[in-house]
């Protein structure tokens, strides 16, 4: 009983010191995290994104046309087949809100231009709408989950 009681107290008390300035130092340090696994994917390719993906079990992605929700690992294996196709791209949020949770926890939805081109020379151009889950881990923080889909705009 003692144990249940001093976990509702050390919870309430958490939730209870996660005031508006919390809640902006989490919106700040999610969106710095978010231009940082953009400029990574811009410099260094798709392969990047490795720093930013948590690959824990509770981990999931659903890319533009897919049903259902992907691994880390299936993730993980489209990338290593797509990124030698890619020569360049360039990624801009048109908007993006952060919705903080906790201050380890944040929820995200924004509308994303991209242009890539690929080896051949070909230029695609996409709008996307993404939301995802955030979660700050030991080295930082990670993209949880979430999905994206090509806008019609």
């Amino acid at each position: 009983m003692k144990k249940i009681l001093l976990i509702l107290l050390v919870g309430c008390s958490t939730q209870i010191n996660f005031d508006d300035a919390a809640k902006e130092q989490v919106k700040k340090e999610a969106e710095e995290m978010l231009d940082a696994y953009h400029r990574a994917m811009e410099q260094d390719g798709l392969m990047s994104e490795l720093e930013y993906l948590d690959s824990s079990d509770e981990f999931f992605w659903v890319p533009p046309g897919y049903n259902s929700a992907l691994s880390y690992d299936s993730v993980i294996s489209i990338l290593e087949v797509n990124a030698p196709a890619i020569q360049s791209m360039k990624l801009q949020w048109e908007y993006i809100h952060i919705y903080p949770l906790s201050r380890k926890i944040a929820d995200f939805t924004g509308k994303l231009h991209s242009t890539i081109i690929d080896t051949s020379g070909t230029t695609t151009k996409l709008v996307m709408l993404e939301t995802g889950t955030l979660i700050k881990r030991e080295k930082g923080w990670q993209l949880l989950n979430g999905q994206s889909r090509i806008s019609n705009e």
